[in-house]
């Protein structure tokens, strides 16, 4: 159904609805509350016979009903006006008076009703009062006949409640207010931003194999690999497994090596956990894999593993030697580097290297892509974690060097021309195995939007002497490459 479509909406500006209603809401009981408070009482009179009278002939109670519009009619007239405002002294005008009373009539029971509005209900009352009495004295009601004659049936009483404002129906009509203007804003950002929301959405521009749709999970320190410290199994979500059995199997053969660049179109930290958990998973089924944090603005995965500070990508471009600040080989670096230090606890077989030291900086994309060149020979399956193709040079480079490319799009922050220009920057040097991502954010992850930070929540590292000339690759199962 079409309206399906509209759920992942709802619920990606379910805080703007309800941000829209508790406003509105509270803005329309301040202004009601705000309002003078008007109070109502009426008079009826009934013209012609009473029921005890015992003159009631069927031409007399049809005269009787002729003149009560005649007498609904004269309740307002400067007369009756000028009378009333002359015997209560009141300090209200004419025409005043006149827009508080309301007069109604019923030719069948022949009854007059008038009503008068006041902010003082026991004025309303006499208000009232007195216009009945002024009516029927200007009647004279004592000398008409039985079919003319004016008699109070319902004196006027003070009212109890007030009839303005009506806080329920106020409180509702702003409320109603305040989601209309919400649904326009919505739509109106819905057009405008043409955010990618669904895997149609993204295959549409990317014409690329879809490696599935994913949703981000609250991190859970007794279950999630990275964090869980008991030594127990804790198994990686299947959709990331499947994916880089999806990967695997599409490279073919990775025994001398495979570097898979995973990037977004936009700035986001969903592709730096993307990186981890395809890199995890790649351990998982007996390869070794070598994680690379290149993303050497965001630095997201070199503060999640808790790296700072240390040697490592930047400094292997720079040319980097132990103990010396002079460039060196990168491919001396390389194998002089000790990267296998860093290796998650859970993942034995996951290699990281962290982005360096920050005043570390390159010189040259030629250097910067002999560097991702001379890693994608190490006998392991290499994921870099690449910065925004919006933003920097630095991944077209990367994605020029890499075998296999992940684009990764988030639901509803990823915008179709941030996506389109990622693409057409991936034509122009020249990738051709390109794979699609989209990643599903709840608002609970929208609003941390961060990897955790507290020490309590970093993963478990282990301590090893191996270096990259000495990083092995466990055989391949038959299921990933056949």
């Amino acid at each position: 159904m079409e309206l399906r479509r509209y759920g992942p909406i709802v619920r990606r500006w379910l805080w703007l609805i309800v941000i829209a209603l508790i406003v509105s809401a509270a803005a329309s009981f301040l202004f009601a509350r705000s309002q003078t408070e008007i109070f109502e009482s009426r008079i009826r009179i009934i013209v012609g016979p009473t029921l005890s009278s015992q003159d009631s002939s069927f031409d007399v109670l049809r005269a009787s009903s002729q003149l009560v519009l005649t007498y609904r009619e004269l309740v307002t007239t400067p007369s009756i006006l000028d009378t009333t405002i002359d015997r209560l002294g009141l300090a209200e005008t004419r025409g005043d008076l006149e827009r508080s009373i309301s007069v109604s009539s019923n030719d069948v029971t022949r009854l007059l009703t008038i009503r008068v509005q006041h902010r003082d209900p026991e004025q309303a009352a006499l208000i009232a009062n007195t216009l009945g009495e002024v009516l029927i004295a200007r009647n004279g009601s004592q000398q008409a006949s039985d079919e003319s004659q004016l008699t109070i049936v319902d004196a006027a009483e003070p009212g109890d409640s007030p009839v303005s404002p009506n806080v329920p129906l106020i409180v509702t009509l702003g409320v109603l207010t305040g989601l209309l203007v919400a649904a326009f804003i919505i739509a109106l950002v819905e057009l405008l931003r043409r955010e990618v929301k669904t895997e149609r959405d993204v295959h549409d521009i990317v014409r690329a194999p879809s490696l599935g749709s994913f949703r981000v999970r609250p991190t859970n320190v007794r279950k999630d690999p990275f964090f869980a410290n008991d030594d127990g199994q804790h198994p990686l979500p299947e959709s990331y497994a499947l994916a880089a059995r999806k990967v695997l199997a599409a490279a073919g053969n990775v025994s001398d090596g495979h570097t898979i660049l995973v990037c977004a179109a936009h700035r986001t930290p969903l592709s730096s956990e993307v990186s981890a958990y395809l890199a995890a998973s790649v351990a998982q089924s007996g390869l070794a894999s070598l994680l690379i944090d290149a993303d050497l603005s965001s630095r997201s995965l070199t503060t999640f593993f808790g790296l700072n500070g240390g040697p490592g990508f930047a400094n292997l471009v720079s040319g980097w030697e132990p103990g010396s600040r002079r460039p060196g080989n990168t491919a001396d670096s390389i194998r002089q580097m000790r990267i296998a230090l860093h290796a998650p606890r859970a993942f034995p077989a996951l290699f990281v290297v962290p982005s360096g030291s920050p005043e570390e900086k390159h010189t040259s994309p030629e250097r910067l892509l002999s560097t991702v060149e001379a890693l994608g020979r190490i006998p392991a399956v290499t994921i870099v974690s690449g910065p925004p193709m919006a933003d920097h040079a630095d991944a077209l480079v990367l994605a020029q060097a890499a075998d296999t490319v992940v684009l990764v799009s988030v639901a509803g922050e990823t915008r179709a021309a941030q996506l389109e220009d990622a693409v057409e920057n991936l034509k122009l040097v020249g990738a051709t195995r390109v794979w699609s991502m989209l990643v599903h954010l709840s608002w609970r992850d929208r609003l941390r939007r961060r990897w955790p930070r507290r020490k309590s929540l970093r993963p478990q590292l282990v301590e090893s002497n191996m270096t990259l000339e000495g990083a092995h690759r466990t055989p391949v199962p038959a299921s990933i490459v056949a």
